[in-house]
């Protein structure tokens, strides 16, 4: 899937079975792969149940981007607090 990096921020991210989630705010690259790592998605105000505001969604997730992006798993609370630590180092360069 080849994508601009500024046709992708701002998007809508849905999951597969249609509940909104909230928008891209930014995506991680990994550079020793030249490829998106994830997206960083700002989690709609209303989803109480993630203490994070930001969550970092691997990319192979998304199955869609178009209007709005499509990812095709659940977020979990422990999966997003854990997860965002994980792929803070050096091989990744957030866009």
């Amino acid at each position: 899937m080849n994508i601009r990096v500024s046709s992708v921020r701002g998007k809508k991210v849905y999951t597969s079975v249609g509940k909104y989630l909230g928008h891209v705010n930014s995506l991680k690259f990994d550079i020793q792969r030249n490829k998106i790592a994830s997206l960083l998605v700002k989690i709609d105000r209303r989803i109480k149940r993630l203490q994070s505001r930001v969550v970092s969604i691997p990319y192979d997730w998304v199955t869609a981007v178009g209007d709005i992006v499509i990812i095709d798993k659940k977020l979990s609370a422990s999966w997003s607090k854990n997860k965002e630590s994980n792929i803070q180092n050096k091989d990744f360069v957030e866009l």
